[in-house]
C-alpha cells in the first residue's frame, strides 16, 4: 500500500520583525498518522497553525 501524503512542509522560515520565529521546519503528515504539537510558549505553535 502506498503512503498518501497529506500534508508536506519543507523548509518552513518564518520571523515577526527581528524575532525569528520558526527556522527550517520540515515534515510529512501521511494519510491516518497523527501529529501533535507541544513544547514552550512562544515556540511558534500556532505560528504554525496558521501557516498551514
Amino acid at each position: 500500500m502506498k503512503n498518501e501524503n497529506l500534508l508536506t512542509l519543507i523548509n518552513v522560515y518564518k520571523s515577526q520583525g527581528s524575532n525569528v520565529v520558526l527556522s527550517g521546519l520540515s515534515l510529512t503528515l501521511d494519510k491516518g498518522q497523527c501529529l501533535g504539537n507541544a513544547s514552550k510558549n512562544g515556540s511558534g505553535k500556532t505560528t504554525l497553525l496558521k501557516i498551514v
